[in-house]
């Protein structure tokens, strides 16, 4: 072989940094079936770039690394990787810049020798990519002062929605069971979000957590968050309404995503920031802090928080 296997993983996460850094997607051709690129890889990358790019964000620096394992599998390889990578950007008359970071973001590279060499023959990834563990530079945050509708039955503590967003975005309040490896813990992060630190009360049946085996589907399921936020009156528990864009949201508002665009929620996010205007989102699965809020999706929902109903219960309270 002309090419082990270990080297064709570090030549395809080098390939990713090149991209990351420059738009060149030559370092792939040789890595990749054609189908792997053509079928997955493009759109996975070019929805990490191309939000900076189209609002004029250029990326300057990008760090990677990797750590994987492998097992062999009916002649071929299989690779589990997590990668790591912290993205710097800026923009023409930003006096400072935005520093991004993904974390354990997992890929799966099935491996097999075409025509004497290692190729990547199947690839998967775990995140939604869209996604990542981010960290933006303080000084450059702006973050808007909270602003409290007269309409709010009760005020939505936005600094303290996002401060928990901030302080358990890459780990696991031990109080909610982790539904990462069971469709996504997106939507019970910003449901604790909205509970735990805005100070929105539970609505049973109809928005709850008691434990693992007691829930509604709106505390975990995105298109039924959704549903539960946007419901008409009469309001019991927290309520949202929609604005036409991204600009208008405030601190600790949420956005959903519907990436295929059938009229479905995937994904949910929290705004935990702004920078230049531009609303930073904190979520999980795959973990993620003060990301650009734009992931490319089909259709996405700006959900401004209005307040919650003091009538709701708290079990136990």
């Amino acid at each position: 072989m002309s090419e082990t296997i270990e080297g064709l993983v570090s030549s395809y996460f080098g390939a990713r940094q090149r991209y990351l850094l420059t738009g060149d997607t030559a370092g792939f051709q040789r890595l990749l079936a054609p189908g792997v690129w053509a079928g997955f890889e493009a759109p996975e990358l070019r929805a990490l770039r191309s939000p900076l790019l189209k609002r004029g964000i250029q990326v300057t620096d990008c760090d990677l690394a990797v750590t994987w394992r492998m097992s062999q599998q009916r002649g071929s390889w299989l690779v589990e990787a997590i990668e790591n990578l912290v993205l710097t950007a800026t923009a023409s008359g930003w006096p400072g810049y935005l520093q991004s970071q993904v974390a354990n973001a997992g890929h799966h590279l099935r491996c097999r020798p075409v025509k004497g060499r290692w190729v990547v023959v199947e690839l998967s990834s775990d995140n939604d990519f869209t996604v990542g563990r981010p960290r933006i530079r303080r000084p450059v945050m702006r973050c808007r002062p909270p602003v409290i509708s007269a309409a709010s039955p009760t005020a939505y503590d936005r600094p303290g929605a996002a401060a928990y967003a901030l302080a358990w975005w890459n780990r696991r309040n031990p109080k909610y069971k982790d539904w990462t490896t069971a469709g996504g813990d997106c939507t019970n992060f910003t449901s604790q979000c909205l509970h735990e630190g805005g100070q929105a009360r539970m609505d049973p049946p109809a928005w709850y957590y008691y434990s693992a085996s007691a829930w509604a589907p709106s505390w975990i399921v995105a298109d039924a968050q959704n549903r539960y936020l946007l419901r008409p009156a009469p309001i019991r528990g927290p309520r949202a309404s929609l604005r036409e864009r991204a600009s208008e949201l405030e601190l600790g508002d949420l956005i959903h995503y519907d990436f295929q665009g059938d009229g479905r929620i995937d994904h949910t996010a929290i705004v935990t920031g702004f920078i230049y205007g531009l609303p930073l989102i904190t979520q999980h699965t795959v973990d993620a802090r003060d990301l650009l809020w734009d992931k490319g999706a089909a259709k996405t929902y700006f959900l401004h928080i209005e307040g919650w109903d003091a009538g709701a219960v708290i079990p136990g309270g």
